[in-house]
């Protein structure tokens, strides 16, 4: 059996922190270590407490106080943080404009609309143009968390409060943005962070946006005002979503109970599971296929394989000169190249 020594969620988990160190360097803003950790400590004392009322065992829990165990999961709460942070940033690539039935174009906004429009054909960033707290990764977009809408700013100037931005203006394009598209909407005043109005507008236009997020469901028996709605969004409560009578589960997905975005939790926790994945069965396979390695691989060492690359994976044993790519497809490694 050849001895393996590999973490690769660990080697993922550096990689994301290597890119939060650079989202910094270009003006992002993470919470202070010290600051989360006051907060956590609160947190898990009050969790001591409901045990011990209870009548329960606080072992388990009293360890999260620990140093070790709190720089751990602050890693993971900047992990998790920089996850909603990238669901927010639109990928930078060309894009076709589809605009609603009469959409309003306002003489005073023309030269704002057309420069962002020539951004977005071309493929341009769109970073500058978005909301005014997307440095701030403690800031949320109930907007997009809940009805999948962007805001986008329509100036034509940097921002001299932040030159990253564009000087906002009191209107702003309300849209919805996928991979290959951007539907623009509605011109109109920021702050319509709840207007079911937004969602009408996907509805009677683009139903294909919006048709697999119907539910099964009949008309509610009460109706959330806008403040309402955004009320509980703060707090980590999704409400369906009714419109002409057909009701609908948030179009972005939702929120989590801290606010944040549901979608961005999932993505995080679909690539930690890969990549455990991907440790398990790439050293069952090397296992499995000891005969067939045994003219590159060798029994009597040991290998301590790190990621040199995450997407794509390639692993690398500096002291057995050894060099792997490989895939997971279907719970299957897939190995695509040797090095020695």
């Amino acid at each position: 059996m050849i001895d393996i020594n590999l973490d690769l969620v660990r080697d993922f988990e550096d990689y994301v922190l290597n890119d939060i160190k650079n989202a910094k360097n270009n003006g992002f803003s993470f919470e202070n270590y010290n600051e989360w950790k006051k907060e956590e400590i609160i947190k898990i004392n009050k969790e001591i407490d409901n045990f011990k009322n209870l009548g329960l065992d606080t072992k388990d829990i009293k360890k999260r106080l620990e140093t070790k165990a709190l720089k751990e999961a602050y890693e993971k709460h900047l992990i998790y943080t920089y996850s909603a942070l990238r669901e927010r940033i639109i990928p930078i690539k060309p894009r076709k404009i589809s605009y609603v039935k009469n959409f309003k174009r306002i003489p005073e906004y023309e030269d704002g609309l057309v420069f962002l429009e020539k951004k977005i054909l071309s493929g341009e960033n769109l970073l500058p143009h978005m909301s005014r707290q997307i440095f701030d990764t403690s800031s949320k977009d109930g907007l997009l968390y809940d009805f999948g809408i962007q805001h986008l700013h329509l100036g034509l100037k940097p921002d001299p409060k932040n030159p990253k931005l564009i000087k906002g203006r009191e209107k702003v394009l309300y849209c919805v943005v996928d991979d290959e598209n951007v539907y623009f909407l509605v011109i109109d005043n920021h702050g319509h962070w709840g207007d079911i109005e937004l969602v009408r507008l996907i509805k009677n236009n683009f139903p294909n946006l919006i048709k697999p997020f119907e539910l099964n469901v009949q008309r509610l028996s009460a109706h959330l005002t806008e403040e309402e709605r955004i009320k509980l969004r703060k707090i980590g409560i999704n409400t369906p979503i009714e419109v002409d009578g057909k009701c609908y589960m948030s179009l972005g997905w939702g929120v989590n109970t801290a606010g944040t975005s549901t979608n961005a939790v999932i993505k995080m926790d679909r690539y930690y599971q890969y990549y455990k994945n991907v440790e398990i069965n790439f050293k069952q396979f090397i296992n499995d296929n000891i005969d067939s390695l045994r003219n590159i691989l060798k029994e009597e060492n040991k290998y301590n394989f790190v990621a040199q690359s995450i997407s794509p994976i390639i692993l690398l044993d500096k002291d057995n000169n050894v060099k792997i790519s490989l895939e997971l497809v279907y719970d299957q490694i897939k190995i695509i190249g040797i090095e020695c």
